[in-house]
């Protein structure tokens, strides 16, 4: 397990979607009614959901390889518009979200939002459940050159906040994360708030339920967690 409050870690590279936030559902549903309106009927949100935390083009690719350019644009542009209009309004922050960025910072500690969303979406997300104003550096997806799994967000993110890999610490929720924090050499935790299980996250630093659970693990003194690794074969 990763010393997550030593002196060397400087900084907390947090994903947003299912992290801080509870919206892979919201965007799994989102993604299947775009779907639904160009007559493809056969991607339910079970399907999308194991695809949430990948980048637009990756998601479509993954469930219909043979898209052109332009039915992916579309399709990107109705997930927008139907997440914004029907499922942004009922987003939620994830258990003790607020409480664990704020305490982060006040113990000195630089924490920065890395997600594959736009920058008005990601915007629009921290508004709406309140956390905007606790994470004001943020990395979109306009902000790096690819988007997760690929280490690029994290590596801009390192940049934005002028620390070494080895100052920082990622928090995530997906095996996109996972891979995404080891191609940037970060080491990272990850929540089971996103819907993921243990087994899929082995390769993890520590896994934790929530926000509220990594906060306690960190500030309240709590046994030290099991690396994942160890809690999925158990």
């Amino acid at each position: 397990m990763v010393d997550m409050l030593s002196e060397a870690t400087r900084g907390f590279l947090f994903d947003v979607d299912g992290t801080l936030v509870l919206s892979n559902q919201a965007h799994a549903a989102s993604w299947s009614r775009a779907f639904a309106e160009f007559d493809m009927f056969d991607v339910p949100p079970t399907r999308v959901q194991p695809l949430i935390g990948l980048a637009g083009d990756d998601l479509i690719t993954s469930l219909k390889p043979n898209l052109d350019e332009q039915r992916r644009e579309q399709l990107k542009l109705a997930h927008q518009r139907i997440f914004m209009a029907h499922y942004l309004p009922r987003l939620q922050a994830a258990r003790g979200a607020r409480a664990l960025l704020e305490d982060l910072q006040e113990d000195g500690r630089r924490v920065i939002a890395v997600s594959a969303a736009r920058k008005d979406e990601l915007s629009a997300v921290l508004d709406a459940v309140g956390l905007a104003d606790v994470l004001q550096e943020r990395i979109s997806a306009d902000d790096a050159s690819h988007p997760k799994p690929s280490p690029a967000p994290l590596r801009a993110a390192l940049a934005r906040l002028s620390l070494r890999p080895a100052q920082a610490l990622a928090v995530g929720d997906s095996p996109y994360d996972i891979i995404a924090a080891q191609g940037a050499d970060v080491s990272i935790v990850v929540l089971r708030s996103g819907g993921w299980s243990a087994e899929h996250l082995v390769a993890a630093d520590g896994i934790f339920d929530d926000p509220a659970d990594l906060h306690n693990a960190l500030f309240d003194g709590l046994a030290v967690r099991r690396p994942a690794r160890e809690e999925a074969s158990a």
